[in-house]
């Protein structure tokens, strides 16, 4: 059975949006529905790894996926992906996650 991994700057970034989306809606409700829609399409991405949008720029392994406005970083494994970072999709995608890193 494939795997959903995150990384502790993952786990944070994904706070994050969260926290974002209840601010800006004030429904923990709608912030916990984009939360839901970003771990599924996680899912959908650990039995392919390889669907993601190539990111080079970012390493030799590192890939993408989009759920709504936001970006979702990470690199594949043998049996599933590792999310390294989570971000809105306006923000300079290489500069936070260099900066993250």
């Amino acid at each position: 059975m494939s795997q959903v991994r995150k990384t502790p700057v993952a786990e944070e970034s994904l706070l994050d949006i969260g926290l974002y989306i209840y601010q800006t809606s004030g429904s923990l409700e709608t912030a916990l529905k984009e939360l839901g829609r970003i771990d599924a399409k996680a899912r959908q991405y650990s039995n392919q790894p390889m669907m993601g949008t190539s990111r080079p720029d970012l390493g030799e392994n590192v890939r993408c996926f989009s759920v709504d406005s936001f970006v979702v970083i990470y690199e594949p494994f043998d049996d599933g992906i590792t999310i390294l970072l989570a971000l809105h999709g306006a923000q300079d995608v290489s500069r936070a996650f260099q900066k993250r890193l």
